[in-house]
């Protein structure tokens, strides 16, 4: 890469790295760049050249173990992620580097989680693209299970080509089909999940179904781009890259997780952005709202590109660009959502990561950041619920966010019309000088003035035919008004 001074250093496990350097400048923080499978340093090559370094940016971009020009022992506990974050952690300190902004994709991403974990004081943010952040685990890596799990909430299962690539033989079989290696990766997410995603996918492409000439995605189409990966691959082969994938599924990291866990370090103490390619079926975009739910991400934005696994080759301007924290949504958004979950989960047809994707899909969609602390309560006693194997409670505590919710959002309204009429408006705003709309804190001190009475004339308004049974069932169990129940704290938890 152009401007970057090209570096080796040996660790102390005897694995020489090969890496790209530029010092910061004007007090810029440097970007530590993680690579995925099967690419190298360069993969960030435009992102460097054309916006890191000009706006004086640091930048430390190896070529990670197995790729590129850096070594590929044959052992494979030199491919555990936490061994690669300690050869990490030494070449920062080579180059004098005392924290770093960690910016990973594909595999890249879960190295770049796993130095939050483990390498914790090097890491002042965290940046993924395409795969979300992935939080230490207790459990062994379980193959039936994931795919028992993602079935049932994408629909298909995205790891099917683990099998391939965690074989004996696999290295060999996609040495002997790099064009078509090529052509499935680079042909859009739909191929991707036809190949990748479907039992026996691959190993069909690979047998037969490709063709070297087939269709590929505008950014594959310049031949220097083709050469250069194909003739990479033809010189480097598949065998060494494969061993991170063994890595994971022997796990052989699983120590190092149960320790992160204990320590809290699941738990980002630096700021996060996501970038969520919604054409990627290797890295469902949903995975982000497990970690969010559990309070391990406090300080999360989200930016969302309509691209595939290569986000920054299909749409390099939207993906490189900077990104402002998510928008939460309005009230009435939110009731709906919940009121959706309610009728989902009654019918048994949803579970819990079904219920973040909606709430966080939900409210993301308008623009009220006051709806932010309920939310997050209830993602979190949400989550609470479920970690505690309580799954009638989410349901029931569900159905008592509803209540609170459909109440507040007519009480709302009510308070709204009643502060314009009785010229409250213009003694509380105009009086002080302010020509802005009525406060949340003046909405909600008018509650306790109509919040009884109004509940109980909405309820036999509305009838009941317009409500669920089980909803009912709740009203009827003491839920009323605003007062306490047995899943949340209080129902004003739920107010704005």
């Amino acid at each position: 890469m152009e401007g970057l001074e090209q570096k080796q250093l040996k660790t102390s496990a005897n694995v020489t790295y090969f890496y790209h350097f530029s010092p910061a400048s004007n007090g810029k923080p440097t970007l530590l760049l993680l690579h995925g499978c099967p690419d190298t340093s360069l993969l960030w090559s435009d992102l460097v050249t054309s916006h890191l370094l000009p706006a004086g940016y640091g930048v430390l971009a190896p070529d990670l173990i197995g790729y590129g020009r850096s070594e590929k022992p044959e052992a494979l506990e030199h491919y555990v992620l936490t061994t690669i974050c300690r050869d990490l952690a030494a070449m920062l300190d080579h180059e004098l580097l005392k924290q770093v902004i960690v910016v990973g994709h594909d595999f890249g991403a879960a190295l770049a989680s796993r130095m939050c974990h483990v390498q914790t004081s090097y890491v002042a943010g965290l940046i993924t693209l395409g795969t979300a952040y992935i939080p230490p685990s207790p459990y062994p890596f379980d193959f039936e299970q994931i795919r028992a799990m993602q079935e049932q909430y994408l629909g298909y299962c995205s790891m099917w080509y683990f099998g391939l690539f965690t074989s004996e033989e696999g290295g060999k079989v996609l040495d002997a089909h790099v064009e078509q290696m090529f052509t499935a990766l680079h042909g859009g997410g739909q191929r991707m999940k036809k190949i990748l995603c479907v039992e026996g996918g691959i190993e069909k492409w690979l047998d037969g179904d490709a063709k070297k000439d087939v269709e590929v995605l505008p950014y594959a189409r310049e031949p220097a781009f083709r050469q250069k990966w194909v003739g990479r691959l033809k010189r480097d082969g598949f065998t060494a890259p494969l061993k991170w994938y063994k890595a994971i599924t022997r796990d052989m990291d699983l120590d190092a997780q149960k320790q992160a866990l204990e320590s809290g370090a699941g738990v980002l103490k630096m700021p996060y952005l996501f970038v969520a390619a919604l054409q990627d079926p290797l890295a469902p975009t949903g995975a982000v709202q497990g970690p969010i739910a559990q309070g391990m991400l406090p300080d999360v934005s989200i930016k969302e590109v309509e691209a595939g696994h290569w986000c920054m080759f299909e749409k390099p301007q939207k993906t490189l660009s900077n990104s402002a924290a998510p928008q939460s949504g309005d009230v009435n958004t939110l009731v709906l959502v919940v009121e959706d979950l309610v009728h989902s989960l009654v019918a048994g047809r949803n579970g819990f990561v079904h219920i973040i994707q909606r709430l966080q899909r939900g409210i993301t969609v308008e623009q009220h950041p006051s709806l932010e602390p309920p939310r997050s309560r209830l993602l979190g006693l949400i989550a609470d619920k479920f970690a505690a194997g309580h799954c009638k409670d989410v349901v029931q505590f569900l159905e008592c966010a509803l209540l609170c919710l459909r109440n507040l959002s007519r009480l709302l309204d009510e308070v709204r019309e009643h502060i314009h009429d009785s010229g409250a408006y213009e003694e509380e705003y105009h009086e002080e000088g302010h020509n802005v709309e009525p406060s949340i804190e003046s909405e909600r001190a008018h509650f306790s003035e109509y919040s009884e009475d109004r509940w109980k004339r909405d309820r036999q308004h509305r009838g009941p035919e317009s409500t669920p049974k089980s909803v009912m069932a709740a009203e009827t169990e003491g839920r009323q008004d605003l007062q306490a129940c047995g899943y949340c704290p209080s129902h004003a938890d739920f107010s704005l």
